[in-house]
């Protein structure tokens, strides 16, 4: 078998796919799974074995490699775990890129699995015991629904029928081949219904002298007529209450709004309705005389001058954040006491902590230094793992005609810290959901390969639009200094495009910010939307901070 599309293949080998970003990748022993063991995985199986299909185990030794997969009731870390399925191949045998099929261990379950050159490459051995730690993407492993109906039986008395049953029914059943509409569906079904033969025919057989009852008639029940014809006889039977009808068990429920009381009388022949009211509370007020015996229409009019709201109060500084009326810009917040009003944390692992490394933090260049008890941050085992977003969803309604800014800062890894050293980074978030759910136009600082990049995440993976080497360009950016990110955004000439000019800016000292090292644009970016994302910052399996977040007006 020849090898197809290889070039997916070897982009999926950069990244940790088929796991999902919810995955840590990490395994009970703490190593991480290298992302070109598997290049690809397709994996279905029946939704009734549960909803969170993940990696249960991977192993490469020099002479045998080795998958196992399963699935979880829930996300949680006790969740209930069965096997679905297994791939075994001799490394003799396996060929990079080349679909081996999987050997399913419940009943309903199929797929195939790509191993890449990692399978080839340096032995390895991971187990996944939570879902946490190695679940599935949706496109790799996808639940199917079971057919309703599977088989045919008395239960208890016999097997259940299967494969090709023919049905055979007795009077006054029949059992006939009918198409009908099932979801929207026109489906090929079989239908078993009464058959009603004595209408069709004459209702007394030659020579008898009695009749055949109609089958509609023998399984009519009590009582046979119908109360909207008035054919059940004397007394008729209730059919509404006040216009009310009765729902489809033959209920009425009465409701009483206001002061009624309701109270049964003895014996179950009605209600008694009692307000505990008299006339003053009865009648309203504008109707009864006052203290002198006048009615309010005996008074003169008395005319209500309204008086004017208070003028907007004028800014005051506190700290080193300017704030004005609100819903004006600039907007700042440092996160000095948390998370500000109107942020949103759509995903990944965040929290705060006390601002670390050297330099000038938040404020404008008048009123430094101001260094906030905290800051926004992923510095923690959940914030390392996976990719963490958060957002600013306030006042302002586009991202056109708008400079946004943030500082950054990344330290310098420790290995006891639990995170990679190849991933120290930074984003200023532009655009969030613009173009479509979970998507966003990014401005990044990577510490680790020295690039500063402007480009899109699409909701699965990124691609830049320019990329400079900021080592080759001019001075390194250092991690444990603070530096500034800055995105202006304006409009295109045509719908849907967006002009782009985003600047590196550090690092920080005493005095404030250093000079710009590294500025890309404009850039042209087409499918950018109507402008009406959201702003805010990112960290992709990196402990990184963030404060002095800044939303202005730009001409």
């Amino acid at each position: 078998m020849g090898v197809r599309h290889p070039g997916i293949y070897n982009a999926n080998e950069t990244k940790p796919y088929p796991l999902d970003d919810r995955a840590s990748c990490v395994s009970d022993t703490g190593q991480r799974l290298p992302d070109d063991i598997v290049a690809d995985l397709v994996l279905r199986y029946p939704g009734s074995y549960g909803g969170y299909p993940c990696l249960a185990a991977v192993t490469v030794t020099p002479t045998l490699v080795t998958a196992t997969f399963q699935v979880a009731s829930t996300f949680a870390d006790d969740a209930t775990l069965q096997p679905l399925a297994a791939v075994s191949v001799l490394r003799a045998d396996l060929v990079r890129y080349r679909a081996v099929p999987l050997s399913p261990q419940q009943a309903g379950v199929g797929g195939w699995l790509v191993f890449g050159g990692g399978a080839l490459g340096v032995p390895y051995s991971g187990r996944f015991s939570k879902p946490g730690q190695g679940l599935l993407t949706a496109r790799a492993a996808r639940a199917y629904t079971l057919p309703p109906v599977r088989s045919l039986g008395v239960e208890g008395t016999a097997p259940p029928l299967v494969d090709v049953v023919r049905l055979r029914a007795q009077t006054p059943l029949e059992v006939v081949g009918d198409i009908r509409e099932i979801n929207g569906v026109s489906r090929t079904v079989a239908v078993i219904r009464l058959a009603d033969t004595a209408s069709e025919a004459s209702a007394t057989p030659a020579g008898t002298g009695t009749t055949t009852p109609s089958v509609l008639e023998q399984f009519a029940g009590g009582c046979s007529g119908r109360p909207e014809s008035l054919s059940c006889g004397d007394p008729q039977p209730v059919q509404t209450v006040a216009g009310v009808a009765p729902d489809c068990n033959g209920i009425v429920s009465l409701v009483f709004n206001g002061c009624a009381d309701a109270a049964p009388i003895a014996g179950g022949s009605g209600l008694v309705l009692d307000c505990a009211l008299g006339l003053k509370e009865a009648c309203l007020s504008p109707y009864l005389p006052d203290e002198n015996g006048l009615l309010p229409s005996d008074l003169a009019a008395v005319v209500a001058i309204p008086s004017l709201p208070p003028p907007p109060p004028p800014p005051v500084s506190q700290g080193s954040l300017v704030l004005g009326p609100t819903g004006s810009l600039p907007y700042i917040t440092c996160f000095g006491g948390g998370l500000a009003s109107g942020w949103d944390l759509t995903g990944g692992g965040w929290t705060f902590a006390a601002p670390v490394g050297p330099g000038l933090l938040c404020g404008s260049e008048d009123d430094f230094p101001f260094r906030p008890a905290r800051s926004l941050t992923t510095d923690n085992g959940v914030g390392m793992a996976r990719r963490s977003v958060a957002v600013w969803d306030g006042f302002d309604t586009t991202t056109f005609h708008r400079t946004a800014a943030v500082s950054v800062f990344a330290p310098v890894p420790a290995d006891a810290r639990g995170f990679y050293a190849d991933q120290l980074n930074a984003f200023l978030v532009v655009n969030y959901g613009g173009a479509g759910a979970g998507s966003y136009v990014y401005v990044e600082v990577d510490f680790s390969a020295q690039t500063f990049s402007l480009g899109r995440f699409n909701g699965a993976s990124e691609l830049a639009f320019a990329q400079v080497q900021i080592d080759a360009v001019g001075p390194a950016a250092t991690p444990s200094q603070w530096y500034r990110l800055s995105c202006t955004v304006q409009p295109g000439t045509l719908v849907g495009q967006a002009l782009l000019t985003a600047a590196l800016i550090g690092p920080a000292d005493t005095e404030g910010f250093g000079p710009t090292l590294v500025t890309l644009g404009p850039v042209l970016v087409n499918s950018y939307g109507d402008g009406s994302g959201l702003f805010g910052v990112a960290a992709r399996f990196s402990a990184s901070y963030f404060t002095s977040f800044e939303v202005q007006e730009a001409s």
